[in-house]
């Protein structure tokens, strides 16, 4: 059996504050267990209540992902595979943001390492104002988490930080760059995060025994109804496949998803319960073919 665990967090501070310490809890969280092969699934709810306000979603992280360490920068129902270690998600939700610390306009930048699921300590960024180099800025940046926009700037991210690829910049609520440039306008605000993360190994080679026109990995049909059976990998070796781990995980993300709803808005309390019952719904059809 492999353990996860679902970690719903709020990005409290601009100031490179994102140490486990400083970070804030926004709902329980959610350990289970999963067989490796299965999948299971994981909501990044829009919004989530906090301190009188509703905080827009960042980003959500999956560490230990079968196939590989996964970043979405949308919400929504994700997919999660269990491979044969340990599965960290996070899932970060963060206020509007943005100030230089004096009064005046700017950005709060940080970096996240999707390799170990957390914020990376390094120095990842210089700022540079007019095409020069500007290290009273740079310096801001990598210490407080702040860049100013009093005047427009260029945001350049390493290319590598703690050995890990420049993968692109998110901006909540706001755009995503794959280019390691961030051209802050003069004005801007919110939060900007910087993303690493190592590309995904190349697909093994087929193996000789498969065939031009066959599938390379069997799936029997119980497994397909999630009734158990079996999955054939490359490897040629046969997986067994547990029927209820999938459910179980279901029905938890949806005791989760009814606990967020207790302090919600009437129409958002009523969108959520809707997705719970839409779960819920598929936990019985998938539990009636089981039967059969």
């Amino acid at each position: 059996m492999i353990n996860y665990t679902i970690n719903y967090i709020v990005y409290t501070a601009g100031h490179r504050h994102h140490h486990a310490g400083t970070q804030t809890q926004l709902i329980p969280s959610a350990p289970g267990v999963s067989n490796p092969g299965e999948h299971f699934p994981v909501f990044a709810f829009p919004t989530l209540p906090y301190m009188g306000t509703n905080l827009p979603f960042a980003f959500m992280s999956v560490v230990g992902n079968a196939d590989n360490n996964h970043l979405y920068t949308t919400p929504g129902n994700k997919d999660v595979q269990t491979g044969n270690v340990d599965i960290k998600i996070t899932i970060v939700y963060a206020p509007a943001g943005g100030g230089d610390g004096h009064g005046g306009p700017g950005v709060w930048v940080d970096a996240f390492n999707v390799d170990i699921g957390d914020f990376s300590d390094s120095d990842f960024m210089q700022v540079y104002t007019n095409g020069s180099l500007d290290s009273a800025q740079s310096l801001e940046a990598n210490n407080d988490g702040i860049v100013s926009s009093a005047s427009a700037e260029d945001m350049r991210a390493y290319n590598m930080v703690d050995g890990v690829p420049f993968l692109e910049w998110e901006k909540v609520n706001g755009p995503t760059l794959t280019n390691v440039d961030y051209q802050l306008a003069k004005g801007e605000g919110g939060i900007v995060f910087a993303f690493y993360q190592t590309p995904p190994s190349s697909r093994p080679p087929v193996p000789s025994y498969v065939g031009n026109n066959e599938g390379w990995i069997y799936v029997s049909p119980g497994v397909m109804v999630d009734g158990g059976g079996l999955v054939i990998g490359p490897d040629g070796v046969p997986h067994p496949v547990d029927p209820w781990g999938p459910l179980v995980a279901q029905l938890m993300s949806t005791v989760v998803i009814l606990s967020v709803a207790v302090n919600m808005a009437k129409r958002e309390k009523e969108q959520v319960i809707g997705l719970a019952a839409n779960h819920l719904d598929s936990l019985k059809k998938a539990v009636s073919k089981m039967e059969l």
